[in-house]
């Protein structure tokens, strides 16, 4: 299901060139309702792609920044059409918030894994006895 809405994205682009672009940093706010008006104007896409593509197009940080900066939605010529209402530029921002603390608690929990297997190796490595005691372990990078 995603190739084919990663495809649809690309057919949108092809077709309305003002409206929707594959590179994720140059998206626009699109207009409430453009959904309806995709169906009318391409009944061989399926609306069931159609919406996951749509959602995969608006979940993007590039398309959340910009609604949370106020950019004013478009249609799909391309002509702006109406403002971005307040709340939707908060519940832009706070997505945008939300997929950060996320990413920074992933990034944080994969340094703690990577702290604990270093300790846990340490804590496994055989102590040398005998006349090598006092030797230094090399440590051979593999």
């Amino acid at each position: 299901m995603k190739t084919d809405a990663v495809a649809v994205i690309r057919t949108l682009a092809e077709r309305w060139p003002k409206t929707f672009f594959p590179k994720a940093k140059k998206r626009k706010p699109l207009k409430v309702g453009i959904l309806e008006d995709l169906t009318a104007a391409a009944p061989d896409i399926n609306r069931k792609t159609l919406r996951l593509a749509l959602r995969m197009y608006t979940i993007t940080d590039a398309y959340l920044f910009a609604c949370s900066k106020g950019h004013k939605r478009i249609d799909l010529n391309g002509n702006e059409v109406e403002e971005i209402s307040e709340k939707d530029k908060a519940r832009a921002s706070e997505i945008l918030g939300a997929k950060k603390n996320k990413a920074k608690a992933r990034a944080n929990a994969q340094k703690d894994r990577r702290e604990r297997l270093n300790k846990k190796e340490e804590a496994e490595r055989p102590v040398p006895k005998g006349v090598n005691a006092s030797k230094p372990l090399l440590k051979l990078k593999v």
